[in-house]
């Protein structure tokens, strides 16, 4: 098979004139990559007429440059990526491009055509137009305006080649925070710290560290996020206090684009304190106050389009559960969690989760229902139902109009809670009835509409909804002729109701490794079992469900994949104890399968497009399987067959 890759790619999303034009989701041939560190991968690139070797992964893709690394050259699509323009201490830029996700279509492809290197060709034009020291200096700075690369919901930033420049040089005068990009040289900036995180402990892959971040804002109130690791982190959790003002004096090899997904500053460049970074005590301006709450806010029902990133929130409080213990499956550790129900003006109920301290000390009473600012919480997805996570401790404000909710919350839970809220900042940010615009338009729909409101709900509230079903609900032949999950990264989610008219029964168990927490299929050799990705050989091994079969409807049929957990409730029987049965009672196997054969069920569908044998196809997987709720079900069709008779 031929592949045609986005030729080049390279040169528009160097050029600034062009990077606006740059393919969202570009395909490329990767030719090579390297370990740098232990810590990262340097990637090759070519797109058929440029390569580029200024790429680099993020570290979730880590484990993908270990197993991938002996099948270069790969076919690859880029599905989120970050491009900006980093400076060496010798004052040259180069434009790095790092993966955040990427999708292999091919291995082991060879070379296609003869591409050159992109970057030679550039240092000459470089050398060729290259300004005078003067000229660079007495240049105007720019207005950095990102261009921004998206595949599907996600987003990133393309960051435009321009002259180094510089601000606040000297001792007397300050940069404005909104002004820091990476093109910008001996940079000083000078600001109170509005959130101080707690420093943390991180496991990765290159082993164990310490993090550390915080917030300064300017008297623009213009937020910048800093962070430090190692022993910086520790000195600067140590000295930096919240509420204080201080100096940083940087350049521009501490600054990188920000990651939206944990970063609620509005800013789009966060900071790196190194071991010569520069961070004192300001004791020669007047203070700089907190700004208030900013919201780009994100309407409930619009948050789907949202998925996995930080987004602003104004909202109702309907209803607040009561704390409960969950058990981290990784670790063990038990913590709280406290689950919170968000309406607004749209009509729609959204779940957002609280952990930790917040958890227990969320200081809003059963009877109550303020209007609640959010800043930069992450949307999550599961199953296609969407809620809204604080993720980790966040940090918590009020205004003064919510001054008897802290009172209330220091008598309840003991003098100095609220200061507590105060003090425990993270990444998301929320304020009880928040001097912002709409505070008081929402409180007054409320009010207003409370008594006779419908809210239509995005999150599983632990068994779905009637809204939910409704909105869901597809017919198979309906599904299938619009080809739902066509090109759609992270797939689609919808509800069929059918029965199961067909089961692949040859394959539904298999052996696999017996190491906890693998599923690879084993090669018996000599009466043991080896696992190729484990690279290991056992004695033993262990069952897995994976059951195939076709569901069907009165509009047609289709062929869908049950895994493990879900095959095993629906089957009422575990991988090996069905392994065992097709082994030795071949009559009791069938038996088993026959129970579910020809029953109605009602079945959460992931539809997403897929390679297979160099072939493109929409498959369906089945994530959960449940009885039919009959009542929605005749509910759906009454007004399906309503609404054809008045068409």
């Amino acid at each position: 098979m031929s592949w045609t890759l986005s030729k080049k790619f390279f040169e528009t999303i160097n050029d600034p004139a062009l990077a606006g034009t740059a393919p969202r989701n570009p395909v490329l041939q990767l030719l090579d990559m390297r370990e740098i560190s232990g810590n990262t991968y340097r990637l090759q690139m070519s797109d058929g007429e440029y390569t580029w070797s200024s790429c680099s992964v993020y570290e979730n893709l880590i484990g993908f440059c270990i197993a991938e690394k002996p099948n270069v050259p790969l076919i690859v699509r880029i599905v989120e990526y970050d491009a900006q323009v980093k400076i060496n201490e010798r004052g040259n830029s180069r434009l790095t491009i790092c993966v955040r996700d990427m999708e292999i279509l091919a291995r082991n492809v060879p070379k296609i055509g003869n591409p050159t290197g992109l970057a030679s060709i550039l240092d000459q034009k470089s050398k060729a137009a290259k300004p005078t020291p003067m000229d660079i200096e007495n240049r105007k700075p720019a207005e950095s305006r990102p261009v921004t690369s998206s595949g599907s919901s996600s987003r990133s930033t393309v960051a435009t080649a321009r002259p180094t420049v510089s601000y606040g040089s000297t001792t007397s005068d300050v940069t404005p925070i909104a002004m820091i990009t990476p093109y910008v040289s001996r940079w000083r900036i000078c600001g109170v710290v509005t959130q101080k995180a707690k420093i943390r402990d991180i496991k990765s892959a290159r082993g164990e560290f310490r993090v550390f971040s915080f917030t300064l804002a300017d008297k623009n109130g213009s937020e910048l996020r800093v962070s430090a690791f190692g022993e910086v982190a520790e000195r600067l959790h140590q000295n930096v206090q919240e509420g204080q003002m201080y100096y940083i004096n940087g350049s521009p090899n501490i600054v990188k684009a920000a990651d939206k997904r944990y970063n609620s500053t509005g800013h789009d460049y966060e900071v790196t304190m190194r071991n010569d970074s520069d961070v004192t005590p300001c004791h020669d301006r007047a203070q700089v106050k907190a700004a208030p709450l900013k919201l780009n806010v994100r309407a409930l029902n619009k948050i789907g389009s949202s998925q996995g990133q930080n987004i602003d929130v104004l909202a109702v409080v309907e209803k607040v559960d009561e704390p409960a213990d969950i058990t981290v499956r990784a670790t063990g550790d038990i913590v709280k969690k406290r689950n919170v129900y968000l309406v607004d003006d749209s009509n729609t109920m959204v779940q957002m989760t609280l952990w930790g301290e917040q958890a227990t000390e969320f200081g809003v009473g059963p009877d109550e229902h303020p209007v609640i600012g959010i800043k930069g919480i992450q949307v999550r997805e599961y199953n296609g139902s969407f809620s809204l996570s604080a993720k980790r401790l966040a940090a918590w404000y009020a205004s003064e109009k919510t001054k008897a909710t802290l009172d209330r919350m220091n008598k309840f839970f003991g003098a100095g809670t609220a200061d507590t809220f105060r003090n425990a900042s993270q990444t998301t940010r929320l304020e009880l009835n928040p001097e912002c615009n709409g505070t008081e338009d929402l409180a007054a729909w409320y009010a207003r509409e409370k008594p006779h409101a419908s809210f239509n709900s995005i999150s599983n509230f632990g068994g779905g909804s009637a809204a939910n079903f409704s909105r869901d609900l597809l017919s198979i032949g309906m599904a299938a002729a619009a080809k739902v999950g066509e090109n759609e990264d992270r797939g689609v989610y919808f509800t069929v109701v059918a029965t199961i008219s067909n089961v692949r029964t040859e394959n539904i168990v298999y052996k696999a490794c017996a190491t906890e927490g693998c599923k690879k299929k084993v090669q018996e050799v000599d009466g043991q079992y080896r696992c190729e990705k484990c690279d290991i050989t056992r004695d033993s091994y262990k069952y897995v469900l994976m059951m195939g079969c076709e569901l069907a409807d009165a509009t047609g049929s289709y062929w869908v994949t049950i895994f493990e957990e879900r095959a095993r409730d629906l089957l009422k029987i575990t991988a090996d104890e069905l392994g065992t049965l097709k082994e030795t009672d071949p009559e009791r196997f069938n038996k088993v399968i026959d129970e579910v054969r020809f029953r109605p069920f009602q079945f959460r569908i992931r539809a997403k497009t897929e390679m297979f044998n160099d072939m493109q196809s929409i498959r369906w997987s089945v994530y959960d399987v449940k009885p039919v709720p009959y009542s929605e079900y005749l509910n759906v069709l009454r007004d399906t067959l309503q609404k054809i008779d008045l068409s």
